[in-house]
């Protein structure tokens, strides 16, 4: 098993990977590749959960704008960078961070 570079796990022993290592890897890069931002769109497209939606991408756009308004009023806008960096940490195939981004720019 070190030779596929699994690791046991923290706990319970159970075999993992990073997912950069699993075989699952090079068929889901293919496949982003090739689909590019219509994996997102479409009857076949990925799935997406209850919290990865528009509405979602929305409000949180919304907030994330209104924060940096507050930080500006509070701090001034000349102290500030002219960039709104934000970091998407989760699990899944960020259609949540793509969504988002396409609300910022609206």
């Amino acid at each position: 098993s070190e030779s596929l570079g699994i690791q046991e796990g923290a706990e319970d022993g159970t075999p993992s990977m990073p997912f950069s290592k699993a075989p699952m890897w090079h068929g889901s890069r293919r496949f982003y590749e090739s689909s590019g931002v219509a994996a997102w769109s479409g009857k076949e497209a990925v799935p997406s959960e209850a919290t990865c939606n528009a509405y979602v991408a929305t409000s949180l756009a919304r907030a994330a704008l209104a924060f940096r308004r507050d930080i500006e009023v509070g701090c001034g806008s000349e102290s500030l960078p002219h960039r709104l960096v934000i970091v998407d940490v989760g699990a899944g195939h960020a259609v949540l961070t793509y969504l988002l981004v396409r609300a910022l720019h609206a």
